[in-house]
């Protein structure tokens, strides 16, 4: 509105609308297709009717990309979703909208800056500059998280090491899965502990029909990689929160576990299953990649 001519009344005027309706991803799309087209139609150097103060439409600009770039941010920690902005966009920011942080800050529209953790790298300058709090990774979350990378690692070496066709077959012995159904149902044990259990997120399983699913090396190995981007939020909540879910056995099919035990696990127990549950798969998917070698087996 502002870069169409608006003043700052008239957009104040606007906050309490429901701008997502019944499809909020499509009514995004369309703002956003909005917004792009005002930008390109305007003269971005002129002056428009900011509610802080009047500020070009450069400037302006700027600050839709810091406001996104922000509250997406915000929004993926109320979620447990991984916050991975584009290099680019934030390397623009921390150069370009410090002034204007600092100027919004002025008006109470920003918290005060904190000092950013050792090392931190640019998107934790960035937030820690925008006042968002940020919370060193525990001992335990950022051991966890090393274990599972290895477990996930030599999953991924597993699979690939046999190819889309012996990663599918499952070795002729009483209760033995395929190393593609093992690792699926890693990914089952992974979202239902972490995702829905610690994470609140009630994500759906079934999880007798992991061990009967079949596929490709490369798409488990996609969503693998996928898991292990999305794990460290649910870690953190872990070690920072607790557990957010206890009643989820209510909404989601999980595993053996007995309701008494989810209603009293602690959330180190629960990280402490995930980690035996990876590493005892991947011992069970060295004996199958063992049989299946040794034994030839295609059928």
């Amino acid at each position: 509105m502002l870069l169409t001519g608006a003043s700052a009344e008239q957009t104040a005027a606007t906050r309490g609308n429901d701008y997502l309706g019944d499809d909020p991803i499509a009514r995004f799309r369309q703002q956003e297709k909005a917004f792009r087209t005002a930008a390109e139609a305007a003269d971005l150097n002129t002056l428009v009717d900011h509610r802080a103060g009047p500020r070009t439409g450069t400037t302006l600009a700027a600050m839709r990309v810091m406001e996104l770039a922000l509250h997406a941010h915000d929004l993926c920690t109320a979620t447990a979703q991984p916050w991975n902005p584009s290099p680019r966009v934030v390397d623009f920011l921390l150069a370009e909208v410090r002034p204007v942080i600092n100027e919004l800050r002025e008006l109470g529209m920003f918290d005060p800056a904190v000092q950013p953790p050792a090392g931190a790298g640019p998107n934790e300058q960035l937030l820690a500059f925008a006042g968002r709090t940020i919370t060193p990774r525990t001992e335990l979350a950022t051991a966890f998280l090393s274990k599972t990378a290895e477990c996930i690692g030599s999953m991924v070496a597993i699979l690939t090491t046999l190819g889309d066709d012996l990663a599918n077959i499952r070795p002729d012995l009483p209760g033995a899965n395929s190393c593609y159904a093992i690792a699926n149902h890693c990914i089952g044990v992974v979202d239902y502990w972490a995702g829905s259990f610690i994470a609140g997120q009630r994500i759906p399983r079934n999880r007798s029909a992991e061990f009967t699913a079949t596929g490709t090396v490369a798409d488990m190995v996609d969503r693998l990689a996928a898991l292990q981007l999305r794990l460290p939020a649910w870690v953190d909540i872990a070690a920072t929160e607790g557990i957010r879910d206890r009643d989820l056995a209510d909404g989601v099919q999980g595993g053996t576990t007995r309701v008494e035990v989810l209603a009293t696990a602690t959330p180190e127990w629960a990280l402490l299953h995930i980690l035996q549950d990876l590493a005892q798969h991947v011992g069970h998917m060295e004996i199958t990649r063992d049989l299946l070698h040794a034994r030839g087996t295609h059928r």
